[in-house]
């Protein structure tokens, strides 16, 4: 066993903290995310209940952490009675595999989100999306197998008195650690480099470009923490295991709020291009002739029912500059009457500005 100074310690306070911040980050993610997609968008994809798992599982990680942290997970191990070890060391094993699915649920609901955009049209990148998916499955369950079958009996991996004697995969458990912090590393590198690929591709203003380019490199944080979390398991195996698992657990909760983080940015731009365009785009679709402009009555009209008459696509609510929506003008017989249709979103590249006003003075 390496050994470490007796000395070093993480704080209660500061294992609170650093939990449940971060679990409020997610939270308020996916309040925004249900928002964006439930009340805006009016639909719920495949990557939404995935993602969904994903925060469930964080949320357990961190109350088993935080029970953990009471019984004294970060202190020396000097300081703690042997009844404190044993839940110190019980609830943060129990810990490990919802902290393991967090994150890989997260990159998962990411890939669905990428398969269900423009990358559908390249079947090639549409295949290593999917093998991506597979890998990702295998690979990260292979350790929780692993973790739960290397003592006989299972209780032995939190009874310091039996670690010993009855665990003899602890080797091989931390080897593999090693290989899949690296492969949960590259996969985000992987998702970064298809994101660009997709990014570039498209036709669009340079502006949008970079912006979309920005939010998506956001997943180097996640493969920065996965990195840091695989470099803790070196010093797993140390007299103060207590320290060694309370620096562990703050970096494997970190990665997986940064995936469900970043993975959820580009569900939240429907909200932000709602609100800055709507308005202006039912102004400007107005702006050629006065005698088109409808009645003031009709401009009051509750908002809540013009922003149900659009619908959007992934295109148009993640990768494009902005929904477009206008009205027509109907007469009937001999009495004009204003009727509100909404112009149909095409699929792909929303309408321009120009391109707005032309339709709705032609009609």
């Amino acid at each position: 066993m390496e050994t470490t100074l007796a000395t070093d310690v993480v704080s209660q306070t500061a294992l609170y903290t650093a939990i449940w911040v971060e679990y409020g980050i997610c939270t308020v993610v996916m309040i925004l995310r249900a928002y964006s997609q439930f009340f805006l968008l009016r639909k719920f994809s495949a990557d939404d209940v995935v993602m969904l798992g994903a925060y469930l599982c964080q949320g357990v990680a961190s109350a088993l952490c935080t029970t953990s942290a009471y019984w004294g997970l970060g202190s020396s191990i000097t300081d703690l009675s042997y009844t404190e070890i044993v839940h110190v060391l019980k609830y943060a094993m129990i810990s490990m595999p919802f902290g393991v699915f967090a994150p890989l649920l997260g990159r998962i609901s990411f890939i669905l989100f990428l398969l269900a955009s423009v990358v559908t049209v390249h079947k090639l990148r549409r295949k290593l999306l999917w093998t991506l998916i597979g890998l990702q499955v295998v690979i990260n369950i292979i350790p929780i197998i692993l973790q739960f079958t290397q003592c006989d009996p299972v209780s032995a991996l939190w009874n310091p008195l039996q670690l010993l004697s009855s665990c003899q995969g602890a080797v091989v458990v931390q080897r593999y650690g090693y290989f899949q912090g690296a492969f949960n590393a590259l996969t985000d590198l992987i998702l970064i480099m298809i994101g660009l690929a997709v990014i570039v591709s498209l036709k669009m203003r340079l502006s949008n470009k970079i912006v979309l380019a920005s939010i998506l490199s956001l997943s180097l944080l996640a493969m920065i923490a996965a990195i840091l979390k695989t470099t803790q398991i070196r010093i797993m195996n140390t007299v103060n295991f207590s320290y060694a698992l309370g620096l562990w657990t703050i970096w494997f909760l970190t990665e997986g709020t940064v995936v469900i983080v970043t993975a959820s940015v580009p569900r939240l731009r429907a909200i932000i291009v709602l609100r800055r365009h709507a308005k202006s785009s039912y102004n400007n679709a107005y702006t050629p002739s006065d005698s088109n402009r409808p009645p003031p009555a009709y401009e009051d009209q509750d908002r809540s029912h013009k922003l149900r008459s659009v619908r959007m696509t992934d295109m148009e609510t993640s990768l494009d500059d902005a929904p477009i929506f206008t009205h027509r003008v109907r007469s009937d017989n001999a009495n004009a009457s204003l009727e509100a249709v909404p112009l149909e979103l095409e699929s792909g590249i929303s309408l321009g500005r120009n391109r707005a006003v032309e339709e709705a003075s032609r009609l």
